[in-house]
């Protein structure tokens, strides 16, 4: 090496970097670094306090200062990954959630009802979620039960809006001819892209905005407020009945996880969508090298993109492929080594997207600097 940067034909051997765990710090954050020991290994991830990005540092013999080391080639470097360079991640994010589990329902109907249509503020009728089992849940949709009277016309809307301003945090993926509603009770279902977080009290609102009372939709409910304890409600306009009356409904969580918990038999899967896309989080900024997936039978793209980022925020696409994937079977998707904490799958076409297991290979060891540590 000169100055620090890698040579043609520069080797490291396994006294100089046999490393499968190195702390990656920013610049100020090695400089403040305590305690520290003799030998010490860190990686630059950002300048700052006369630490370059890029590279490694050592602490000297007597533990009073950093030396610089060796630049890794990131961008550069691409490796065969063996079985034992992939981890399993955690799930950031993802397009929306088809399947979703089941959290919370309430199912008792007395064959109550109440009205949906455009006058006397009738044109919504909210479900009101606060409390548990919801706070810190991500919905991922809700099943809600409708029937006709009359000839009503027009779409009927879902939205999640906030208790404390009434601004509209999602609208569902999916809409409602009342038109072809029926005249006796149905379910339907509406999810949210991407699924809502329930960070505070939140307010299901079901809309149509024409009609009369005569001609309207009607939404199933149970009453004798099954469950006023836990705080859900059916309302019109605001005015709470939390008294008598609620809805009859099923709420679910996303079921991301299921995408990372080692099992090949269950499996995320996103709505009928253009481009989904799934978000997983390696928990720490790390120098990554690919993924690998298992595939099912249904919901293989043929077009995908794979982009990374360090901060979920500004991406950078790293693979791309227009071949799909066998089925029932782990497929690797190898790019060049870079430094980041979040990989986002995406399909660049329209389907449902369904992935039984996302692992990423991150792995710093002899291995890879003695088959490509070679100049930049």
């Amino acid at each position: 090496m000169s100055g620090g940067l890698w040579n043609t034909g520069d080797v490291l051997t396994k006294d100089r970097l046999n490393r499968k765990t190195i702390t990656m710090l920013t610049g100020n954050e090695i400089a403040s670094l305590s305690p520290t020991y003799a030998g010490q290994f860190v990686f630059c991830t950002q300048s700052g306090s006369g630490f370059v990005e890029g590279y490694f540092y050592i602490r000297n013999s007597t533990n009073t200062a950093w030396l610089p080391g060796w630049r890794v080639p990131t961008k550069k470097v691409i490796i065969t990954p063996q079985a034992g360079d992939y981890f399993t991640p955690i799930v950031y994010n993802a397009s929306s959630d088809n399947n979703g589990i089941l959290i919370d329902s309430q199912t008792s109907s007395t064959g109550n009802y109440g009205r949906i249509y455009a006058s006397n503020s009738e044109g919504q009728k909210f479900l009101y979620v606060s409390g548990t089992p919801w706070y810190q849940q991500c919905i991922a949709k809700i099943e809600v039960q409708f029937r006709k009277v009359g000839s009503p016309t027009g779409t009927l809307y879902a939205k999640v809006l906030r208790v404390s301003d009434y601004s509209v945090i999602a609208t569902a993926l999916e809409t409602v001819n009342v038109a072809n509603i029926p005249t006796t009770w149905t379910t339907y279902t509406f999810h949210f892209s991407p699924p809502v977080y329930m960070g505070e009290a939140i307010l299901f609102a079901f809309e149509y905005n024409g009609g009369d009372t005569n001609n309207c939709v009607q939404n199933n409910i149970s009453y004798g407020d099954y469950k006023a304890n836990t705080n859900r409600m059916y309302g019109l306009g605001t005015s709470w009945n939390d008294a008598v009356q609620d809805f009859v409904y099923w709420l679910y969580k996303i079921s991301f996880d299921n995408a990372v918990d080692d099992n090949l038999t269950t499996y995320w899967e996103s709505v009928n969508e253009t481009n989904p896309w799934i978000i997983i989080d390696a928990g720490a900024l790390k120098l990554i090298s690919g993924v690998r997936i298992y595939w099912l039978t249904n919901g293989r793209p043929t077009n995908l993109k794979i982009d990374v980022s360090e901060d979920a925020s500004t991406w950078e696409t790293v693979y791309t492929t227009n071949t799909q994937p066998p089925a029932n079977a782990w497929t690797e998707y190898p790019f060049p080594t870079c430094y980041c904490r979040y990989i986002k799958i995406q399909a660049i076409e329209t389907l449902a997207m369904r992935i039984a297991e996302i692992d990423y290979c991150s792995k710093i060891s002899d291995r890879i600097i003695a088959e490509h540590g070679h100049g930049e």
